[in-house]
């Protein structure tokens, strides 16, 4: 259990670690008190994102995802449903920072109070870096059940992935996640991704390797 708690900071840690090595001044412009203050004012309008991701479990129940998030400055506003475990929703609160323009550095601190199947609390981090045509992103969370330490898990995501002209991306995925059974820990995959203006449409293929691969079909509008 204390592995899975220390996964928390390490999972960020490393992507930290990564974002100084891709962008050397990012790493520098996140730890200076000048890049802090810089990101406290942030927009003074409330900006909106919704998303629904659809999972196509071989062998078993598919299921939606849906997630809301709303933002104002530094204020961060998130709520998700099937995301911890199936009938189980989440409301997030957090912080956002910010650092660099050449190279952006984004990140949210969060907490989350979880109900339905799964009761309890988490604390959890989302973190965006984005250079020229590479983007970075990675989020997670460590859920501490309610009913008792042995449902505590930590939850992650992690994608990289490069656009060779703005409207397209192509990449590798990772998650480690509870709602379904795979007999592996951490998940890998590809990813292909659209945008056009405020609408982004991404697939997935998780365990492309195996038998009976996971296919996840995302879809995000921000207004």
């Amino acid at each position: 259990m204390r592995t899975h708690r220390a996964g928390l900071g390490v999972a960020a840690s490393m992507f930290l670690a990564l974002a100084a090595a891709v962008c050397p001044a990012a790493g520098r412009e996140a730890g200076s008190s000048e890049a802090t203050a810089g990101a406290a004012g942030g927009s003074s309008e409330w900006e909106h994102s919704a998303s629904l991701y659809g999972y196509l479990i071989p062998d078993g129940s598919d299921y939606l995802v849906p997630m809301l998030s709303s933002d104002k400055g530094r204020l961060h506003l998130e709520g998700r449903y099937n995301y911890e475990a199936a009938k189980t929703g989440s409301i997030f609160g957090g912080w956002n920072f910010s650092a660099g323009e050449t190279c952006l550095f984004e990140a949210t601190a969060m907490a989350a109070v979880i109900f339905g199947d799964v009761r309890g609390a988490a604390p959890a981090y989302r973190m965006t870096l984005e250079y020229k045509r590479l983007d970075l992103y990675t989020e997670g969370e460590y859920v501490f059940d309610s009913e008792g330490s042995e449902g505590d898990f930590f939850y992650a995501w992690t994608e990289v992935s490069y656009r060779p002209v703005d409207w397209f991306r192509v990449g590798a995925v990772g998650q480690r996640t509870r709602l379904y059974e795979t007999g592996l820990d951490i998940q890998r995959g590809i990813l292909l991704g659209f945008t056009k203006g405020p609408m982004d449409f991404t697939g997935y293929v998780f365990n492309f390797d195996l038998d009976n691969p996971t296919g996840v079909l995302a879809a995000t509008i921000s207004y």
